[in-house]
């Protein structure tokens, strides 16, 4: 159920979720323990009781934004992540144009072959797991790009690139 929640739900309705569930908590507690013991409801209590919710706010939203900021961290790091190897994924499809056409022809189609695997993997990487038909289309372009035989000095430097962002990506 947790996970279901974390991976089809916004994290801002679950944020929110959480302070309504924590706020309305401590209300219906303090309004039982009020009915439950009629002597909390003298002054010398309420004054215990409002330092107390005091410290309990306090410490609330101290936790509060130590799990926002965590998770802001994660979330743009994972972006920073996924930019980094789209922009990978461009350049090799742009150094392609150097190389033979037969050989442009391969690497665009194993490109090809690895984004549509990745494309299809995003549902079960949110689940945490890991696709091997995206791992495979990854070795794929490996081998296709090493297998690459260079005429040219312009072609083995674009090849050595082609080789270096391939790394980015995997």
């Amino acid at each position: 159920m947790g996970v279901w929640l974390i991976t089809n739900l916004p994290s801002w309705l679950l944020l929110a979720g959480l302070i309504v569930l924590v706020a309305g908590g401590a209300t219906l507690i303090g309004a039982l323990l009020r009915r439950t013991f009629p002597g909390l409801r003298t002054d010398d209590h309420n004054d215990a009781l409002r330092f107390g919710y005091g410290v309990i706010a306090f410490v609330y939203a101290f936790f509060v934004g130590f799990v926002v900021s965590s998770m802001w961290g994660q979330i743009n790091a994972a972006d920073a992540l996924a930019r980094a190897e789209g922009a990978a994924i461009v350049q090799l499809a742009r150094d392609r144009t150097v190389f033979d056409a037969a050989d442009a022809d391969r690497i665009r189609t194993d490109l090809l072959a690895y984004a549509r695997a990745a494309e299809d993997e995003w549902p079960i990487a949110a689940r945490g797991g890991t696709s091997p038909e995206t791992e495979q289309a990854l070795q794929r372009l490996y081998r296709t790009i090493q297998d690459v035989q260079p005429r040219t000095d312009i072609q083995k430097t674009f090849l050595a690139t082609s080789v270096g962002t391939l790394e980015k990506i995997s």
